[in-house]
């Protein structure tokens, strides 16, 4: 393989992916070292039936056969042009444009047509989390990407080990070895839909907890509650697909699905009790991560950043947690 037509994309405890001119087009090459500690034939051949399997445009495709190479196993996946979900939603500067309710509508309603055919297929995902969803630019197209984890499900539950805690639904989380279900990656589905949803993390795993946060998306109320709700009355996949599909045409009934580009920086505004560094360094980010007070006395946390290029301010953005409330009260600030 040529390192000339190759870019790293990204990477984890299991291998990295490259951008790579692979049989006459390019694609996201994942690559993981041949060894009893990362994979093992069986895995791989595993991942193989997996991948051949599927064919949705919400789920990540094989453009070529699995394969070993020079110690590493190869596995060449459709190319996605665009940036991970966990982007998308925790550095909104990042983007050109603001990520509107009618975008994140159609980003919900992708991610459970995949999750759907998924488990129409009888697969569990088992690591679904937003850095396993692609959003490709300009398209708003959501991808299910990474089958490492996923298996074939066979009668009600499947045997598995937690690979992300923090998308973990509570039954996992509390019973180390507890096998999961498809209920599983439903919870995990319901928590990202949540987290898109309000703009920020979501820690408490009460499902009344999320009926607060989402008072203001009544459209996806109900049904997120009963995707993260107990094992037994979660809801699955078949049974909420038909409301996520009309909760997206309500959505675009009311609003249009139209690019809000960033504000200029020259109109953006700093936080409170912040103050610039002068002289101003060039081409860098000043990360804001600061306790402050509000009028009412109440102490507030500011998280964000600040981006310099050549000496000038060119993105902010920030938002403040008041700690000890029931919605964390974030809110991104930006510049009108």
């Amino acid at each position: 393989m040529s390192t000339q037509n190759r870019q790293w994309l990204g990477g984890g405890a299991y291998g990295n992916v490259y951008k790579e001119w692979f049989n006459g087009q390019w694609c996201a090459m994942k690559e993981v070292e041949d060894h009893p500690g990362c994979t093992t034939d069986e895995l791989m051949a595993r991942e193989n039936e997996m991948y051949r399997t599927v064919n949705h445009p919400n789920v990540v495709k094989l453009v070529g056969q699995i394969h070993k190479q020079a110690g590493l196993w190869r596995t060449p996946m459709e190319l996605i042009q665009g940036q991970n979900l966990y982007k998308v939603m925790f550095h909104p500067m990042q983007n050109d444009f603001q990520i509107t309710l009618p975008i994140k509508s159609r980003i919900i309603t992708g991610m459970c047509e995949g999750l759907l055919y998924l488990h129409n297929k009888n697969i569990i995902h088992r690591d679904l989390k937003p850095d396993n969803i692609m959003v490709e630019n300009h398209t708003f197209r959501p991808v299910i990407i990474d089958l490492g984890l996923a298996k074939f499900e066979y009668g009600d539950f499947y045997s598995g080990r937690t690979a992300n805690h923090a998308y973990a639904a509570p039954e996992i989380i509390n019973q180390p070895f507890t096998k999961r279900s498809s209920k599983s990656d439903v919870w995990a589905l319901g928590k990202i839909i949540a987290e898109l949803l309000v703009g920020y993390e979501i820690y408490p795993k009460n499902p009344a907890h999320y009926q607060v946060l989402l008072q203001k998306h009544p459209e996806y109320c109900e049904v997120v509650a009963q995707m993260i709700d107990n094992p037994i009355p979660r809801a699955t996949m078949n049974g909420i697909i038909g409301r996520i599909r009309e909760a997206e045409g309500l959505i675009e009934d009311n609003q249009s699905l139209v690019l809000i580009p960033r504000p200029r920086a020259s109109s953006m505004e700093f936080p409170p009790n912040f103050t610039l560094p002068n002289p101003l360094p060039p081409n860098h980010i000043i990360t804001l991560n600061y306790i402050t007070h509000n009028g009412m006395g109440e102490v507030i946390k500011i998280k964000g950043e600040i981006h310099t290029r050549a000496g000038r301010v060119h993105r902010v953005w920030w938002m403040k947690c008041v700690p000890n409330t029931l919605d964390m009260n974030h809110l991104p600030r930006y510049l009108k």
